[in-house]
């Protein structure tokens, strides 16, 4: 689920190329793994707008969200 990190990893390295031709996989921002203590707990997913910009989405919730806990 960590997406937006094997999107860039694909992008330099073309480490997962053989997953653009794999319907089960989509490289692109949009997907945020939930990870507690090293277990996958859950997902965050956004689509609707640039791979990118669903990301960003993520990224400030949850920055908005762990300040809040402080």
């Amino acid at each position: 689920m960590v997406i937006v990190w094997a999107f860039y990893k694909n992008e330099s390295e073309e480490r997962y190329k053989h997953w653009e031709k794999d319907e089960r996989y989509a490289i692109c921002g949009g997907g945020f793994p939930v990870i507690e203590k090293g277990v996958i707990k859950g997902a965050i997913c956004v689509s609707g707008l640039d791979h990118m910009d669903d990301h960003d989405i993520i990224i400030q919730v949850l920055k908005k969200r762990l300040l809040s806990k402080k």
